[in-house]
């Protein structure tokens, strides 16, 4: 089962003053994240995930 992407986020801060000083260099920090469609959703209780985790695995790694 592919997973389908539903949303992703980026964010980016750029710090240039810290504590009243001027930063040398402006100090970048970036965070992302994604949200994908369910492999369970709908299938109740589910006895065996290694299949699903397989494949989210294939996902991440092409991230």
């Amino acid at each position: 089962m592919p997973a389908e992407l539903r949303k992703t986020l980026l964010h980016v801060e750029k710090t240039l003053v810290e504590g009243g000083r001027h930063a040398p260099q402006p100090l970048l920090m970036v965070a992302a994240a994604a949200v994908v469609t369910s492999p369970w959703a709908g299938k109740g209780f589910v006895e065996d995930l290694r299949q699903a985790f397989r494949m989210l695995r294939r996902v991440s790694a092409n991230c």
